[in-house]
């Protein structure tokens, strides 16, 4: 059975020069081997949406949810992954755990 998931950042998202998501493989460890060209979500990518309030909504799952395309990271099935959030230039309100993403939450 196919699953998907979103994860939300809040506002004030706390990276000074960027951030980005990346699936890896869990059996061998390089980024998940999808059909998708790009497989992460980063601030550094224009397409990005951000919602008016400034939070960000990101989707797992071996389907994009329709139009969310540029926040999507595609799984695969049959293969584990491990997400990585990487902060570059990570400012005080990650360190004193101020702001965090919520929880991989599953899409009905």
């Amino acid at each position: 059975m196919a699953r998907s998931w979103q994860i939300a950042f809040e506002v004030d998202i706390p990276a000074k020069q960027f951030w980005s998501v990346v699936l890896y493989d869990n059996q061998t460890r390089p980024m998940l081997q999808t059909d998708q060209q790009f497989r992460s979500v980063s601030s550094q990518k224009k397409e990005t949406q951000v919602n008016a309030d400034g939070s960000v909504d990101l989707y797992l799952g071996p389907k994009s949810p329709a139009g969310k395309e540029s926040n999507w990271v595609q799984t695969l099935h049959d293969k584990g992954w491990s997400i990585i959030l990487r902060f570059y230039g990570p400012q005080k309100s990650w360190f004193d755990k101020t702001w965090k993403p919520s929880e991989t939450e599953e899409m009905q």
